[in-house]
């Protein structure tokens, strides 16, 4: 992989750099649509080819279709018939969200059964020993099983693995995770380092330590030292959208200028500015296909608006008690409220997305009402082209030093 940065602001920490894979480049500042099993939801796949990048979940291609298979049908790019870059997880969220919420929020909807309790049930030094939400079989995954799979997989990012504990815990119970994940990651390192896809697969390690900046700093540091050729940014980044920024924000010096920065699982519109501000170079986020299958819209952000959404407006604008994400705004429709019931208007009149182009919000409205499955796909492909042509803007303002 190679790093280049093409162009760095002179008014923050934001860059334009390009990342080199086998399967081509990625432009950044760059939003990664979520393709979890391979695919965004509502959407094919096709719906992602305008994107640089996409971030596919190796504990979801594990429990199904497994590894193995996606290998023997030549690895992700040939199975989902894509030829731009793939980032794939560690697994690592996925499995200690069934530990910490018995899958709730990482899991529902994939299975008809009732809730099974005690997925996870063992957590020691190796791995951690878990069964499957599909069939009940046990699976077990550690640092070297994650990275095996991820080698088999194909993805030409890829993530070591990581305990992921629950917002809140204890320092003492904080300090003997975080000291975990490290050890983890160290073997995630040395194992991918001893195989025959270095050339062609780049590990990133992961920040972690939670809201606590000492902690965030020395993992920063960890990671650094032992020469990831990647960051990610994860675990807990706070409950707050201030929080986030200042967590963030706190870490922007130690952040390299050599090699790219992801952070994980976070890019709603008003967040990706103040965030890309701190430094980082890439983004992924279910934000606007999870919008879209709920009937919400997105809006284009002006460049006013944009500038106006900068790190320093942001951290002094957001509240204590402002979500970190997630919150609807200005730039949300929600398109199944009766008022768009006879509107003959397109979702964004400067949108050129073939929905805006073809569709009113009348008719989007009276699909999302009878629940037809042709609405939210058609909302998520507009919300999805909104996003792509987004990053795209804000690329041009860091170039023109206005970010």
């Amino acid at each position: 992989m190679d790093y280049s940065v093409l162009h760095r602001s002179s008014s923050s920490f934001a860059r334009v750099s390009s990342i080199l894979t086998q399967h081509g480049s990625i432009l950044t500042p760059a939003f990664v649509p979520v393709c979890t099993t391979g695919s965004p939801k509502c959407v094919p796949m096709s719906a992602v080819d305008d994107f640089d990048l996409v971030f596919s979940n190796t504990y979801h291609l594990l429990v199904h279709p497994g590894a193995n298979t996606v290998a023997e049908l030549g690895g992700i790019h040939s199975f989902t018939s894509r030829s731009k870059p793939f980032i794939t997880d560690s697994g690592g969220f996925q499995v200690f969200s069934l530990k910490y919420t018995g899958g709730r929020d990482e899991l529902k909807g994939r299975t008809n059964k009732p809730k099974q309790k005690n997925m996870v049930s063992k957590i020691d030094e190796d791995g951690v020993h878990f069964r499957s939400y599909r069939d009940g079989r046990q699976l077990f995954l550690s640092p070297e099983a994650s990275i095996s799979a991820q080698h088999q997989i194909g993805a030409d990012l890829i993530v070591a693995f990581d305990e992921l504990p629950p917002y809140g815990l204890t320092q003492k119970r904080l300090q003997r995770s975080f000291d975990r994940t490290h050890r983890w990651m160290k073997r995630s390192l040395d194992f991918h380092n001893s195989s025959a896809h270095t050339s062609t697969q780049r590990l990133y390690g992961i920040v972690h330590g939670e809201t606590n900046m000492g902690l965030r700093l020395e993992s920063l540091r960890f990671l650094l030292q032992h020469n990831f050729p990647g960051i990610a940014i994860g675990g807990s980044v706070g409950q707050t959208r201030k929080e986030m920024y200042s967590l963030i924000c706190g870490m922007r010096s130690l952040l390299p200028s050599d090699r790219p920065v992801h952070l994980l699982g976070i890019g709603d519109l008003q967040s990706i500015v103040p965030l890309i501000q701190c430094g980082v170079d890439s983004l992924d986020s279910t934000y606007p296909t999870k919008a879209g299958r709920h009937g919400t819209a997105l809006l284009t952000p002006s460049v006013d608006w944009l500038i106006s959404h900068s790190l320093e407006n942001s951290l002094v604008s957001a509240t204590l008690d402002e979500p970190a994400a997630g919150r609807l705004n200005e730039l949300h429709l929600v398109l199944s409220k009766a008022e768009h019931q006879q509107s003959a208007e397109p979702i964004d009149e400067t949108c050129t997305c073939p929905v805006c182009l073809r569709y009113s919000r009348g008719y989007l409205h009276h699909l999302l009402k009878m629940h037809e499955s042709a609405g939210q796909s058609l909302v998520t492909l507009h919300n999805l082209h909104i996003m792509r042509n987004t990053m795209e803007t804000i690329r041009h303002l860091i170039r023109d030093n206005k970010l």
